[in-house]
């Protein structure tokens, strides 16, 4: 599946950025933080690059799945530049500039490092499916794909439904595809009315409405935030 696919490149993820780790010397962080960027650099573009052909992949897969017999061919998403990548880890690692640096200072940072990698690689699999979705005449829109367990914010956008088609428009709605680092949703393609989404998503739509009966804006949203942790703990 396209979720399995892309939690394999996960662990890809973390596997590598584990072996490049001791390039970066925390006692001369200067001279050592341009080779470790460079090479974290180079892991999220080839891992990228692997999203976006997976969802490309799948998408065809989807359209053959719903009996689309016309031709269309995968808008492949590119990996994001080395100077946004390098950016981002500059803001991830900021922690280890500090002079009171500790272990736990050290494992937050790399936390931060694994969760902007994670999305950068997962966008570019993500901006892949919703630009060909875009671009394909046959596709109504798509629906957000999450996690059982995922966080809360997911789960409302989850609960919405096949729901958007354009891009711009679900970002502009504070829909679909917001993520966040350690985001593990995906955009499912939609070819039907009567397309089948998973159970949960049907489940939170139904909890959204007895939770937030009432309310509005920021005051749902903190109501179904609270409603969600509390049944987690």
């Amino acid at each position: 599946s396209a979720q399995a696919e892309q939690a394999a490149l996960t662990v890809a993820l973390t596997d590598a950025l584990e072996q490049a780790w001791p390039m970066l010397d925390i006692e001369a962080l200067k001279q050592s933080m341009p080779e470790w960027q460079q090479a974290v650099a180079g892991i999220v573009t080839q891992l990228a690059t692997a999203s976006a052909v997976s969802a490309g992949d799948h998408y065809t897969l989807a359209r053959e799945a719903a009996d689309i017999r016309s031709a269309f061919r995968p808008i492949l998403a590119q990996p994001p530049s080395v100077d946004y990548i390098t950016t981002k880890l500059d803001i991830a690692t900021q922690g280890l500039w500090s002079r009171s640096l500790d272990d736990e200072a050290v494992t937050n940072v790399k936390t931060l490092v694994e969760g902007v990698t994670q999305e950068l690689i997962a966008d570019a699999g993500r901006d892949t499916t919703v630009g060909s979705i875009e671009a394909d005449a046959k596709a109504l829109g798509w629906a957000r794909i999450a996690r059982p367990t995922c966080c809360a914010f997911c789960r409302m956008l989850a609960g919405r439904g096949a729901a958007y088609k354009s891009k711009r428009t679900a970002e502009l709605t504070e829909t679909g595809t917001k993520d966040h680092p350690h985001c593990h949703c995906l955009p499912m393609p939609i070819f039907s009315p009567d397309a089948l989404l998973p159970e949960h998503n049907q489940q939170w739509a139904d909890e959204w409405k007895q939770v937030t009966k009432g309310l509005s804006g920021r005051a749902a949203r903190i109501a179904w935030r609270r409603f969600v942790e509390n049944r987690e703990q």
